[in-house]
């Protein structure tokens, strides 16, 4: 993930490497302080996989952008981003939508859009997508002294791992579990 090579890509016509290597570039610049040319670079990546007819990679990254977007307080392209990714859903591709409906229970603080997420995520067998789904979950219950509920949500989910547990979203789960004990 550097500019030679996507320089590189580029060269060689290699469309889909370009766009992989544009977004990553964009998603270091939205985390690293210049937001605006990171969100542009996502922006072009995704759009550049649209004109590819890359769905899978295309709800990858709208989620992703969705969740950066999210976390950064820019709830406007969050929206957009998420509703594009539900777009791309309704044609048939649906790898990421555990993590869709993750980020729209996110947004709009609905139980059981985390209840799907993690229904979607078992029947995938995509645990990774269903422990998210579940730290989201849980810290929604909690948030509304659900305690016992989220605990009973949280612990099968971490549990369905036994190795990795030096994962970001493997620490954050043992973490609130550990204060639900």
């Amino acid at each position: 993930m550097s500019l030679e090579g996507l320089a590189i890509a580029q060269e060689k016509g290699h469309t889909f490497v370009a766009a992989v290597t544009t977004f990553g570039l964009g998603w270091a610049a939205v985390d690293t302080s210049n937001a605006p040319v990171g969100y542009a670079r996502m922006r072009g990546s995704i759009d550049a996989l649209r004109s590819a007819g890359a769905l899978i990679a295309q709800t990858m990254f709208l989620s992703l952008l969705a969740d950066v977007a999210w976390r950064h307080g820019r709830t406007d392209l969050s929206e957009t981003s998420l509703a594009e990714a539900e777009a791309v859903l309704a044609k048939g591709e649906r790898h990421f939508e555990p993590e869709i409906c993750r980020l729209r229970g996110q947004m709009t603080g609905d139980a059981n859009l985390f209840r799907r997420a993690i229904d979607v995520s078992v029947s995938q067998g995509n645990r990774s997508f269903g422990l998210r789904a579940a730290v989201g979950l849980a810290g929604l219950l909690v948030s509304r002294g659900s305690q016992a509920e989220a605990r009973a949500v949280l612990a099968p989910a971490c549990s369905a791992f036994p190795e990795g547990h030096d994962t970001a979203d493997l620490i954050a789960a043992a973490s609130l579990l550990k204060q639900l004990a």
